[in-house]
């Protein structure tokens, strides 16, 4: 996992660049697929915000988890301007980067872990365990 920093917005973008969120986006949108792709928020922000996050993919059957996130192409970002509504522009599935940027920071801030309340220090127990 990599340490970003909710205040600092270029850790986020070294952590998952544009262009991993334009992958992911894009595999997510295939049909049929077994893997969702995304992000794994590993605890809540500490007192100077910083958090772990990493690139995971989980099985489309398992159940949501506030601590994952995938991106995924927005309606709205598919459709041109120039266009009529029926008609749809090319995929440009890093259109939602800046937001989904917003959606980890979000998601990290409501998440209820932390780690220095954990009963363990133990590396090997790190991250969520139910709930």
């Amino acid at each position: 996992m990599t340490r970003v920093n909710a205040n600092d917005r270029g850790s986020l973008e070294r952590a998952y660049p544009a262009d991993a969120f334009a992958s992911d986006a894009a595999q997510n949108d295939l049909a049929p697929n077994q893997l969702v792709r995304g992000v794994r928020i590993g605890a809540a922000p500490d007192a100077e915000g910083w958090f772990e996050l990493e690139r995971a993919a989980r099985h489309a059957g398992e159940p949501e988890a506030p601590y994952f996130l995938a991106p995924a192409r927005r309606g709205e970002e598919l459709v041109d301007q120039g266009r009529s509504p029926s008609q749809t522009a090319p995929p440009r599935p890093d259109e939602g980067y800046g937001r989904f940027l917003d959606d980890i920071i979000a998601a990290a801030k409501r998440y209820g872990f932390r780690r220095e309340d954990s009963p363990s220090r133990d590396p090997r127990l790190r991250g969520f365990r139910g709930g």
